[in-house]
Formats: C-alpha cells, structure tokens, sequence
C-alpha cells in the first residue's frame, strides 16, 4: 500500500535499492482531484440535531468538521467542533452548537487534513 498526497498533479513513483539507495526504476503517475460533496441544510436551528451525508471515494478517510465562520486562516489557533469520521460510513447525525452565527462543514482528509469539500450552514434562532 501506497499513501498518495492530496493535491492533484503530476508525480514520480521511484524504487531505491536497499543497497546503495540508488534509483532502480521510476514511474509517472498523474494523480486527479477528489470528487467530494458534502450533503446538508444551508440553514437549521442552533442545537438541533440535523443530518449530513457525504459523497466521496469508498476508501476515503476524513473528518467532517464544523468550523465557526469567526475564525479564519489566519487566525492563531482555529477552534473546530468534531464531528464524525466518514471511515465505512456515507452520513451521520450531528448536533449543532448553540451559539447562532455562520459556519461551515468542512470534509478534511485523514492523512494531511486537506480540505477536500467545503459546505456553508447558518444556524439560526428560530
């Protein structure tokens, strides 16, 4: 088995010899964008428990995480609310926070956390 990074684009398989660690062989590999969506209301009221489901490759492995809209990519430390692991499933119950605002569900991949689908949800008081 072969760990592949995330990012699309063109990549070099080399085998090494144990020997002498010189190149023995290589190979191309061109790897392709993951196909993700994440499947959930836009809006839903603060503490409800809502269902989500996901598409994405049968062996995939990722969190689905839900993110305050407050904290951004530049922010020191970015506070998530875990949520489930896709591993041999494709939806999941969650319960949402009580603190209305906008946030966004994000499906982060297991091995380097890349954010592989994004979807926005407001909650809201109702």
């Amino acid at each position: 088995k072969l760990l592949l990074p995330s990012l699309p684009g063109d990549y070099v398989l080399r085998w090494f010899s144990e020997y002498d660690r010189r190149p023995m062989f290589e190979q191309k590999i061109k790897l392709t964008p993951q196909t993700v969506k994440i499947k959930a209301p836009k809006t839903a009221k603060i503490g409800s428990t809502i269902d989500i489901s996901w598409e994405a490759h049968a062996r995939s492995e990722a969190r689905i995480v839900l993110f305050s809209e407050e904290n951004n990519e530049t922010d020191d430390v970015i506070k998530p609310i875990q949520l489930t692991n896709t591993k041999g499933k494709s939806e999941a119950k969650i319960t949402l926070p009580k603190k209305a605002g906008k946030y966004v569900l994000r499906f982060l991949n297991e091995s380097d956390f890349f954010v592989a689908a994004e979807h926005n949800i407001e909650l809201v008081e109702f």
